[in-house]
């Protein structure tokens, strides 16, 4: 437990005893994040990857699932309209290696980064260290990098594929 305890001291929360609940403890387990650079191409013949098989990425801001859905919509409408394999990768790829690379950098958990740095002995309001309106920039950046900032999703054709009828 002793190589645990220097990464949590000068930390408190009222309602745990974070040190106690560290010595205390039995055994520590470590699951390290794990990425990979972004692919030069996802697909050979018939066969592609999508989701984590594709690009594992830091779990920052949940986005590895929201990226695997995407990869999900925007295959299907490939295939369902003919695109082919080659289209789903050109839609794909540059979005999420950027997302992988952001997430290298802290994504939009870099704010933590920035009121860690600004105000290190703590603050009382966030507004003093990071301002409303920095906070939605910083956030703003990575919707539109991720792909899913609300103007851009609305001014973009729709990924649905439309049921057919069975033959």
């Amino acid at each position: 437990m002793e190589h645990v305890l220097p990464h949590v001291r000068g930390r408190h929360c009222d309602e745990l005893d974070i040190h106690a609940l560290i010595e205390g403890g039995e055994q520590v387990f470590q699951y390290p994040l794990v990425d990979h650079d972004p692919l030069p191409r996802w697909s050979a013949e018939r066969v592609t990857l999508m989701g984590d098989a594709a690009h594992p990425m830091d779990p920052t801001g949940s986005n590895g699932g929201t990226q695997a859905v995407i990869d999900a919509r925007v295959l299907a409408y490939a295939l369902a309209h003919g695109l082919g394999l080659e289209f789903y990768e050109e839609q794909r790829r540059p979005v999420t290696g950027g997302v992988v690379l952001a997430n290298r950098q802290d994504g939009p958990e870099v704010i933590l980064r920035l009121a860690h740095e600004r105000a290190p002995g703590g603050f009382t309001d966030v507004e003093d260290v990071l301002p409303l309106a920095e906070r939605e920039e910083i956030a703003l950046r990575y919707k539109r990098l991720a792909g899913f900032e609300p103007a851009t999703l609305n001014a973009r054709r729709s990924w649905t594929v439309h049921p057919q009828p069975l033959p």
